[in-house]
């Protein structure tokens, strides 16, 4: 705040206490796989994309959901264009995420590092390297006996119950094997 003469607009919560839910876990089948993040690059957006797309053709049985984006920064109706066989659902309240959690076969967690530019806002004052610091979204998977698929990047390895699951960044086709065995 000082060193940009910015105020502070917004500070988020932990993300701690809300894992521990309350919800009983519905008995459903578990047939999505999901991502849930902003629609941006450093949070391997496009890998989830391609992976989903060359899965979509093989297994028509299978959900690919997309949760999360940035109202200001995509256009959510440019996706479900370009990728009819992807779900894609803007933010939404922690019940009906944990809903979707509930209901899918794997969270797919493809951060990767990067070098600041991907995010328009945040460009415009200084270009920072970013990698994945913690992945909330991981905690919040297992909470709700959700399996993790992730890049090895960042702190994820760190976070992430079983090495097998995690895929060298950028790795396209080990990350879409991974989601098939899942």
């Amino acid at each position: 705040e000082n060193f940009y003469k910015l105020k502070t607009l917004n500070v988020l919560p932990n993300g701690v206490p809300e894992l521990f839910y309350n919800k009983e876990f519905k008995e459903t089948n578990r047939d999505t796989v999901i991502f849930i993040g902003h629609f941006i690059e450093r949070k391997g957006f496009s890998d989830f994309l391609k992976a989903a797309e060359s899965l979509a053709e093989k297994h028509s049985d299978i959900n690919f959901l997309a949760v999360g984006g940035r109202a200001d920064l995509v256009d959510m109706s440019s996706f479900e264009k370009q990728y009819p066989t992807i779900k894609f659902l803007s933010w939404m309240d922690r019940e009906s995420l944990i809903d979707y959690l509930d209901s899918s076969v794997c969270l797919v967690m493809p951060s990767k590092k990067s070098d600041g530019k991907d995010v328009p806002l945040v460009k415009r004052l200084v270009s920072v390297p970013w990698s994945e610091q913690f992945g909330r979204v991981i905690f919040e998977a297992y909470s709700r006996s959700t399996p993790v698929i992730a890049y090895d990047s960042g702190a994820i390895s760190e976070v992430v119950i079983s090495p097998d699951n995690l895929v060298p960044e950028g790795d396209i086709k080990c990350l879409t094997d991974k989601i098939e065995e899942a």
